[in-house]
C-alpha cells in the first residue's frame, strides 16, 4: 500500500503548499482512494506536480465534518462524474470552535459548501454509519465508541444539533483500513473519539489481524503531558510498528512520541509518499 500526503500542515518540497487540513492519496493495486481533500484546492495544486490525477479516485473519504478535511471537495474537478463519496450523515450538522477566553464567539468550523453546489454529488453520496468495504483489501470504517479513560470530549468543540450547541463527540469520524501482508495500516483524519479509541475499534472489526500502522492526524496539539505518555503508552502496548502524525497531533506529542517509541516514529509531510 503506497499513500502520498497531498495536504498536511507542512511542506516538504519546493513548489509544494501547505494548509492546515489533510489530503491524503491511497494506492492499493488497482483500488485508489482519495481520503480527505483539505479546506481548498491545495491538494490538486500538489497533487498535479506529484503526477497524480485524483479524478482517478475509485472512491473518496471524507473524514468528519471539519472544513480543513472536507473543504476541499468543492474544488474536485469531476463533478459531472463523482467517484462514490462516503461521508457520515452527522457530518453535515453545523460545527463551532470555541477560543479560550470567556468573550469568544463559536467559529464556525463545518463544511463549507451546500450540496446544490457540488453538482450531481447527491447521487454518488453514501453515508455510512458502520463498515464498508471499498477495494479488496480497502475498508471505510465508523461507529467507534468511546473506551479509554484518558481520552475525554473536547472542551472547545461543539455541533448543533435541534438548534441546541452540544459538545461535539466525534460521531462523525471515519477511518481508512487497509489489509497488508504485515498487518492491518488505519488512516485517521483528526481522531476526534481518541486515537488509541479508534485503534481498538480498528481491533474490535479485525480481531484476527495486528495493527501495523497508523497514519494521520492525532488531535493531541493541546492535550496534557499525561495523555500523550497514555498514547504513547498504548501504542507500544498493542505493538503498533509505524506511527506517522500528521496534521492536528502536535509538536509538543510528536517529540514524546520520538523519545519512547524512537525509530517506530515516522515523520512525514506533504510530498512525502510512504509505502506500508
Amino acid at each position: 500500500m503506497d499513500i502520498s500526503l497531498l495536504t498536511d500542515d507542512r511542506a516538504g518540497r519546493r513548489g509544494l503548499l501547505a494548509e492546515h487540513g489533510l489530503s491524503l492519496w491511497v494506492e492499493d493495486g488497482e483500488d485508489r482512494v482519495l481520503f480527505d481533500t483539505g479546506q481548498s484546492s491545495v491538494y490538486l495544486h500538489n497533487a498535479g506536480l506529484l503526477e497524480i490525477d485524483v479524478a482517478q479516485a475509485k472512491a473518496i473519504v471524507i473524514s468528519h465534518g471539519h472544513y480543513d478535511h472536507g473543504g476541499g471537495l468543492a474544488f474536485f474537478p469531476e463533478k459531472a462524474r463523482w467517484p462514490r463519496v462516503l461521508i457520515h450523515p452527522d457530518a453535515f450538522l453545523p460545527r463551532f470552535s470555541q477560543g479560550t477566553r470567556p468573550d469568544d464567539q463559536p467559529r464556525s468550523i463545518g463544511l463549507p459548501w451546500k450540496m446544490q453546489e457540488l453538482g450531481l454529488l447527491d447521487h454518488r453520496l453514501v453515508t455510512n454509519d458502520s463498515i464498508i468495504q471499498l477495494g479488496e483489501n480497502l475498508f471505510c470504517c465508523t461507529g467507534i465508541p468511546r473506551i479509554t479513560g484518558f481520552e475525554p470530549l473536547s472542551s472547545n468543540v461543539s455541533k448543533r444539533l435541534g438548534g441546541i450547541l452540544k459538545a461535539d463527540d466525534g460521531r462523525d469520524e471515519q477511518l481508512l483500513v487497509g489489509r497488508t501482508p504485515r498487518g492491518l495500516v488505519v488512516v485517521v483524519g483528526c481522531s476526534h473519539p481518541g486515537i488509541v479509541n479508534c485503534l481498538l475499534h480498528v481491533r474490535s472489526l479485525f480481531p484476527d489481524d495486528p495493527i501495523h500502522a497508523v497514519l494521520g492526524g492525532m488531535h493531541l496539539e493541546e492535550v496534557s503531558p499525561e495523555r500523550i505518555d497514555a498514547t504513547a503508552d498504548s501504542f507500544l502496548r498493542m505493538d503498533v510498528q509505524q506511527i506517522i502524525p500528521l496534521h492536528c497531533t502536535g509538536d509538543p506529542a510528536i517529540c514524546r512520541f520520538e523519545s519512547v517509541l524512537e525509530s517506530k516514529l515516522i515523520r512525514a509531510r506533504t510530498g512525502d509518499r510512504i509505502t506500508l
